[in-house]
């Protein structure tokens, strides 16, 4: 009787598992932390999801890694802030323009953006097609 239970629990647990709808592919960033203006580039850049981690008096450095789904290189520009735990931008002096980043065909390349002070919580970056 005691096999029969365990059979009957194993194969209803198994079959819950494959009940599971399969998700579509999705491009796994954040969207209240990354901005592609270029719907051109939505469809040919997919990026990893951000993990921002603590270095040196406490900063934010977050790390950004882009992949090519085309046959072609790809160039964009980035530029980013972080900001506290309410939300409100912080090293309000140090404004960044535009910077550049080529993404080889079918590859990936990343970059990395560190803050000034500990203050920063979170980060936003924007991305475009080059200019």
């Amino acid at each position: 009787m005691k096999k029969l239970l365990a059979i009957t629990l194993l194969a209803t647990g198994l079959m819950a598992g494959c009940m599971d709808p399969i998700p579509a592919m999705q491009n796994t960033y954040s969207p209240s932390q990354v901005n592609m203006s270029d719907t051109w580039l939505q469809q040919r850049v997919l990026l990893t999801i951000p993990k921002p981690e603590r270095v040196g008096a406490g900063q934010l450095k977050v790390t950004v890694e882009l992949y090519n789904r085309t046959g072609d290189d790809i160039s964009v520009d980035y530029k980013y802030f972080f900001t506290d735990k309410s939300g409100t931008q912080i090293d309000q002096g140090v404004q960044t323009g535009w910077e550049f980043v080529r993404v080889p065909a079918h590859g990936r390349q990343s970059f990395s953006y560190t803050s000034m002070s500990a203050a920063a919580e979170d980060f936003h970056v924007d991305l475009r097609g080059a200019k």
